[in-house]
């Protein structure tokens, strides 16, 4: 009975169509818009290292599988093979590689490479990052703090199986977030936490 209870709860195609009409109605409303500039004035993914910008990538070969640590078949080869060797010449050779980072950070968005030099400067110089961390998160409070009444109209929207999750989600927050740092499926996002994600493939 308590199965078919939970089926009865999942709304129909239509239904959730009418949600997402009333969840996006929410997020694109002053309020919440409001509080994206707020999110886009702190600049939270402008972490550029002190030095300047990160130093240029330099083209190297292509990694290979790692399939003895990820057994896939779209793992990579160990960069350092630890056949016959001691471990003076292991970290030898390793030393050598350099960071993964070199090889793949054409993948890698500015921000983020960006985050990843800054964090190994401060590292390296001894540097406490702990402040800024804790301005960062003291700011993002902030910004729940002003969308709680989004968050609760946006729960009186989700269908009863969503509402009722343990742990409910911060639907507006990680909306404002996405926003303020320029994903282009933000949006498409929220809507999804809010409604549910559609079952894609086999299950």
């Amino acid at each position: 009975m308590a199965a078919a209870r939970d089926l009865g709860s999942i709304p129909s195609a239509e239904q959730r169509l009418q949600l997402q009409a009333k969840a996006r109605a929410i997020l694109r409303g002053r309020a919440v818009q409001r509080v994206v500039k707020d999110a886009k004035a702190l600049a939270f993914t402008e972490v550029a290292p002190r030095s300047g910008r990160p130093p240029p990538v330099k083209k190297r070969t292509r990694l290979q599988r790692q399939g003895a640590v990820f057994p896939s078949w779209h793992a990579h080869e160990p960069l350092v093979s630890d056949d016959g060797q001691t471990p003076d010449e292991f970290i030898e050779q390793a030393a050598g590689v350099g960071s993964p980072l070199h090889a793949e950070g054409a993948a890698l968005s500015h921000q983020l490479r960006a985050a990843i030099w800054r964090l190994a400067e401060a590292a390296a110089n001894g540097e406490d990052v702990s402040k800024a961390r804790d301005f960062t998160l003291k700011a993002v409070k902030r910004l729940a703090s002003k969308l709680a009444q989004a968050e609760q109209a946006l729960r009186i929207v989700m269908p009863p199986h969503i509402a009722g999750m343990v742990r409910p989600i911060k639907v507006a927050l990680l909306y404002v977030l996405a926003a303020a740092a320029g994903a282009p499926s933000a949006e498409d996002l929220a809507l999804s936490l809010v409604t549910g994600f559609e079952a894609v493939g086999d299950i």
